[in-house]
């Protein structure tokens, strides 16, 4: 584990034909060996600096951690195995609005100090693909694992921004989700057996 979650990107240097260095990037990290790897900014030939922030990043659990949705994002409660009742595995993975977004990046901080904020949303389906192929109206909106981007916010200062809004629908003034879901979850638990009358 500890060699997989230290594989990390250092540096990009960027050379032309005459391997000439045109750029070198260097990426910085918070390179704590307890806490997840966070990039922290990242500096363009050892002037322009880009930050990065993040939404709750220090809530996120340790590595391994069972609190997690169907995608692997972060919820409040872990999931449960319980061998007497395998399916209850899928209900304990659903997603967590409140903390889906938790260290997802919430800010890019530019070398002339303007900005950029993000807000994010989790994604919705209205529509999925059943076992035959045959794509199905679901009824209502559903929440399935991970975020997309809500809302984005330019600011070249504090007072002059622009905002772009991502909107996710069949129609702009309706409420049916655009989202088709492919496939369902389906967990498998190894090694159940299933009790019979004799047990």
């Amino acid at each position: 584990l500890n060699n997989l979650k230290w594989r990390k990107l250092d540096f990009i240097t960027i050379k032309n034909n005459y391997n000439t260095i045109l750029k070198n990037i260097a990426f910085n990290y918070n390179n704590i060996p307890s806490d997840r790897l966070k990039l922290e900014n990242l500096v363009i030939d050892n002037q322009s600096k880009y930050l990065f922030e993040y939404n709750n990043f220090n809530s996120l659990p340790k590595y391994t951690s069972t609190n997690v949705d169907h995608f692997g994002y972060f919820k409040s409660t872990p999931f449960v195995v319980d061998y007497n009742s395998p399916t209850s595995h899928e209900a304990t993975r659903e997603t967590d609005i409140n903390t889906v977004s938790y260290g997802t990046l919430s800010k890019i901080i530019y070398p002339l100090k303007g900005y950029t904020t993000f807000e994010y949303e989790p994604h919705t389906y209205s529509k999925f693909v059943d076992s035959n192929s045959q794509l199905q109206t679901q009824g209502t909106n559903k929440i399935i694992g991970g975020v997309r981007v809500k809302k984005m916010i330019d600011f070249s200062d504090a007072q002059n921004k622009i905002t772009k809004e991502y909107i996710y629908l069949t129609d702009i003034n309706g409420t049916e989700s655009s989202g088709n879901l492919l496939q369902k979850n389906i967990y498998y638990v190894k090694n159940y057996l299933l009790p019979t009358e004799n047990n």
